[in-house]
């Protein structure tokens, strides 16, 4: 017996076996493995552009750069003509590969919005010096506006975890709607940067003819946005989210999550959990098959009826709208193809047998038409993501089905495709 097997029996007797001793290439390869946040794209923050560099995450094998950005905006409740053929130009003024990416996210943070509305009441003493030894309860104004207002903020935060009414699911929400736009251009050169630049000005100058002013987000706007995805014990516990510094060091992929949070992935969900905590669920659709006609104004009906309780969300959510801007010649040219071998199909003996063929004609009739007054197609996709508890995860998935049911959407989970679809979900992630 060598010097070292007897130093490894004295010292480490329970891994003195055959089958404990692994190659030290394979403990290099499983530490230098990246987490699960390596799927993001996020690298870096230029601080002089205020744009984001981008690449192909953690486990991509070739080396591909890009440009994004995030525009967070209002959420709009509704929608007419004027509003749907402004915000179609935003596909038309994106260069080929653009990636488009709409978030709307239902998120049960409501504490700052009530804050903000509190600290607008009167104090108790105006221009009242407090003593900074004095305890917490000595600090407060104790008049009868901030009183109320800390009874209402109590009894609305309770609404974000469980139902204001007892016969309905009735919760409270904070939505916000991002904007994020990914150029296939390199950030270290600087004419790329200018093009991104134009862009942005674009966007913006889009959405505020939509009536939909918008800010751009910073590095620590993104990893706060982000971060709940991750570290569920935010969204259920109701103590908030741990606050996120930029580290300019270390990637902006590597700051999401920290090395307390566990993943496991199963046939159909992501589940969390962090040390010493309960368990948590992810859970991912898309759509596989969408109505027939469908405008922009019926998309609020999407995150839940609001004369129908019964259609509404039972926990925190996440929809993507992601499209992808194609070459205007192509995809007019190959829409030619298709509007001819439509429209000899509809004219053979078997169309009065496929009563779909006419249908399809017709589609494709009116895809040429969208070519003719100036617009485009693009390629699309929803995304859907539910965070729910274990334990009511299967009352989730019903209820998020029967919401996108009653507007003709057809649902199908991710099955075995949960960190592809995952990373379609979050924002600034259609790299190319």
């Amino acid at each position: 017996m060598s010097l070292s097997d007897t130093l490894r029996e004295a010292f480490l007797p329970e891994r003195s076996a055959h089958a404990d001793r692994l190659p030290r290439r394979l403990l290099r390869e499983i530490s230098r493995m990246p987490r699960l946040t390596g799927i993001l794209p996020y690298v870096a923050w230029q601080e002089e552009t205020r744009l984001f560099a981008l690449d192909q995450g953690a486990f991509g094998e070739r080396e591909s750069q890009a440009i994004g950005f995030c525009i967070e905006a209002l959420p709009q409740t509704g929608a007419n003509d004027e509003m749907e053929k402004v915000l179609a130009s935003l596909f038309v003024s994106c260069p080929p590969g653009t990636g488009i990416q709409v978030t709307l996210y239902g998120s049960p943070n409501i504490l700052p919005v009530l804050q903000a509305q509190a600290n607008l009441l009167p104090r108790s003493v105006a221009n009242a010096t407090v003593d900074p030894s004095a305890g917490w309860e000595d600090r407060r104004h104790n008049n009868i506006f901030r009183l109320l207002a800390r009874r209402r903020i109590d009894h609305y935060l309770h609404g974000t975890g469980q139902s204001i009414f007892t016969h309905q699911t009735y919760l409270l929400r904070d939505f916000r709607a991002v904007i994020s736009i990914t150029l296939p251009l390199d950030p270290e050169v600087p004419a790329d940067i200018d093009e991104a630049l134009r862009v942005r000005e674009s966007v913006h100058a889009t959405l505020k003819s939509a009536h939909l002013p918008g800010h751009d987000w910073g590095p620590e706007q993104l990893l706060h946005f982000v971060a709940p995805f991750f570290d569920h014990s935010s969204l259920f516990t109701g103590r908030g989210l741990r606050p996120i510094e930029w580290n300019e060091a270390q990637p902006l992929r590597e700051q999401v999550s920290h090395h307390e949070i566990a993943s496991r992935l199963g046939d159909s969900d992501i589940r969390f959990r962090q040390a010493g905590g309960d368990e948590s669920v992810l859970q991912l659709f898309s759509v596989r098959q969408y109505p027939r006609y469908f405008r922009l104004a019926g998309m609020n009906t999407l995150i839940g009826d609001p004369y129908q309780l019964a259609l509404s969300m039972p926990c925190p959510f996440l929809i993507t709208m992601g499209a992808v801007a194609l070459d205007y010649e192509g995809a007019r040219s190959k829409a030619q193809i298709k509007a001819a071998r439509a429209t000899q199909s509809a004219g053979s003996y078997m169309a009065h047998f496929q009563p779909d063929l006419q249908e399809r004609k017709r589609d494709w009739d009116m895809v040429l038409k969208t070519f003719d007054s100036g617009r485009t197609v693009v390629g699309m996709y929803h995304q859907i993501c539910l965070l729910a508890k274990v334990a009511e995860a299967g009352r989730c998935e019903h209820a998020v089905r029967a919401v996108w049911r009653a507007r003709g959407f057809d649902l199908t989970k991710d099955f075995y495709l949960q960190h592809q679809a995952l990373a379609a979900a979050l924002p600034m992630t259609l790299t190319p």
